[in-house]
């Protein structure tokens, strides 16, 4: 036997080569069975699917509920940490614009330009002031200097933040209890004596409203100098400010990854008749595909075990036969040509009155309606062909025996039905029997 394109049978080790184009086809053959087998499946397991669902409401609903607990409680979490993440940058933001742009931050503790001066109070000549009244001008005016509205204007004046001024500038009631030393810190010492300049101007302005409260007086800057110097106290400020600017990062950043490990609650399904209806249709329609599925596969392995043909090249290619007519995968009403044309053949094969037999493996129905559409096409041509159904000749008897009465024989068979080895069987026993074998007709 040939190697053909189809699929090659070997009856000494049972193989085949098979192409899957014409399996497939074959198998879809039985579609309304396929869909069937998959209509029967999709409906069992869309069905489970819903009674699953429905003996697990009590279970379902309960389980919903702790879940949108703690999704509330996962969602107020994401929340919060996200207001202290922004108040922290919001924070370290200010912190180091103010460190980017602060006087006080950029001065080198180690070369500090200062500015010192030392303000005696005294009596006004002719008044007479107690050591209590003296030391409270010296208190009001020290307070002055630090909180009140000459710090604010010697700020402005200077084109300095006052919060940074502020930190630039000491006052102190020495412990003599004579005078007041302030200490001016900037820049440059040009900027430190400019400073001081406008510190005394408000000094000079406000100790009128204090004498007003307590007495005449007379205030006298001496000793003022000019230098620079390490300030520890300066390093100390600008240390403490760095270090809390880094916590601050820290804990923005402590405050990030911690909201990143919050864990979302892993969503669970809330009961409905809707949730069950859909979940079901899937499931069915999983059934549906998987039972199909199924279905075409059993059909392609029965067609291969059953060793079916696919094509009808598979039979007459090797035996050399003659196809006469391909009706598979047509409706035999509309073969009218094909049947007329297997006619003008038989006239080139023989003439006058002759007897055709036909047999195969193609369906009994199939084979009556052949004989009787050929006879009558036979008839409207003019010819005195007579058709006969013979019957199956691989277990009628009476099939057997009338092929003799015939003048010739033509091989019925049915595409992805007839099996290969009972058609090798049919043709074997027609030769043995010296029936002529005219050709094939293929359902």
């Amino acid at each position: 036997m040939t190697k053909k394109e189809y699929y090659d049978f070997r009856e000494e080790d049972n193989t085949r080569e098979v192409s899957l184009v014409l399996l497939l086809k074959c198998a879809l053959k039985k579609w309304k069975i396929i869909l069937l087998v998959g209509v029967i499946l999709g409906a069992l397991m869309g069905s489970y699917k819903v009674l699953s669902i429905h003996s697990k409401k009590a279970d379902m609903i309960e389980d919903y509920d702790a879940y949108k607990v703690k999704l509330a409680a996962y969602k107020q979490s994401v929340k919060d940490y996200r207001e202290t993440v922004e108040e922290y940058q919001r924070i370290i933001a200010a912190r180091k614009e103010y460190l980017s742009t602060s006087v006080r931050m950029r001065i080198d503790p180690y070369n500090v330009p200062t500015c010192s001066v030392n303000i005696n109070v005294s009596a006004a000549e002719g008044e007479k002031l107690s050591a209590t009244q003296l030391s409270s001008i010296r208190a009001s005016i020290n307070n002055e200097i630090l909180t009140g509205n000459t710090i604010n204007e010697a700020a402005q004046k200077a084109g300095m933040d006052t919060f940074d001024l502020r930190g630039l500038v000491t006052s102190t009631v020495a412990n003599s209890n004579t005078f007041v030393r302030v200490v001016v810190r900037a820049e440059t010492e040009e900027q430190a004596q400019e400073i001081m300049g406008y510190i005394l101007e408000g000094v000079e302005k406000a100790h009128k409203e204090i004498a007003g409260n307590i007495g005449e007086y007379v205030i006298t800057p001496f000793g003022q100098a000019t230098t620079t110097i390490p300030d520890n106290s300066l390093a100390t400020a600008q240390d403490k400010y760095t270090e809390s600017l880094s916590k601050l990062e820290t804990a923005s950043y402590t405050a990030q990854n911690q909201s990143t490990q919050l864990v979302k609650p892993e969503s669970v399904p809330q009961y409905s008749k809707k949730y069950m209806l859909v979940n079901g249709a899937k499931m069915g329609f999983v059934g549906l595909i998987l039972g199909a599925g199924l279905a075409l596969i059993a059909f392609m392995v029965l067609l291969i075990a059953k060793g079916t043909i696919f094509t009808g090249e598979e039979i007459d290619g090797e035996y050399g036969l003659i196809n006469l007519a391909d009706l598979s995968g047509k409706k035999f009403k509309e073969a009218g040509e094909e049947m007329d044309y297997v006619i003008a053949q038989l006239e080139n094969y023989a003439a006058g009155s002759a007897l055709i037999g036909l047999t195969g493996l193609a369906s009994a129905k199939k084979q009556a309606t052949l004989v009787t559409s050929l006879n009558e096409k036979a008839k409207l041509a003019g010819d005195q062909f007579k058709f006969a159904e013979l019957g199956d000749i691989l277990s009628d008897a009476g099939a057997l025996r009338s092929l003799k009465a015939t003048e010739g024989v033509i091989l019925v068979e049915e595409i992805g039905k007839s099996e290969y080895n009972d058609i090798r069987r049919e043709i074997a026993i027609m030769m043995e029997s010296g029936c002529k074998l005219i050709g094939t007709i293929y359902f």
